[in-house]
């Protein structure tokens, strides 16, 4: 099994990256990691430097195309980690892939995911903790 060490400064680097790279609405896509020069958020933080390591089988879920919901940190990398965290925060969807490519969700919602994932970091940064009765 692979275990990801905690890593903030690098993990807000990639984050602040993968926002660079889809601010622009033309370059987000949905349904692919990459079409032409657009990026759905996993593509985009693949495109800033994150490694793509091969997900371990059991973290697949019944959808092949995705990982279980309740991955725990440490097991996948940090800034996928980060985001599903604002995820939780933000929405019922437990996946980032299916956050982004739900055809209800909008350019600006996965601008401000990436944001609160950033802001998340650097709370952690400082010891500070949130969870989803903190939003409530």
């Amino acid at each position: 099994m692979i275990h990801y060490l905690p890593n903030n400064a690098e993990t807000e680097n990639q984050l602040q990256e993968a926002l660079r790279i889809i601010r622009d609405p033309e370059n987000w896509c949905k349904g692919k990691m990459q079409q032409g020069n657009a990026f759905c958020i996993n593509g985009a933080l693949y495109a800033a430097g994150l490694p793509n390591t091969p997900i371990p089988e059991d973290q697949f879920s019944s959808d092949p195309r995705y990982t279980r919901d309740n991955i725990k940190r440490g097991e996948l990398q940090e800034a996928f980690w980060f985001l599903r965290q604002a995820l939780k925060l933000c929405s019922d969807h437990g996946n980032i892939g299916k956050f982004n490519d739900d055809p209800a969700i909008e350019h600006h919602q996965v601008i401000g995911l990436i944001c609160l994932a950033i802001k998340l970091v650097q709370a952690d940064d400082l010891g500070v903790y949130y969870e989803i009765e903190d939003a409530a």
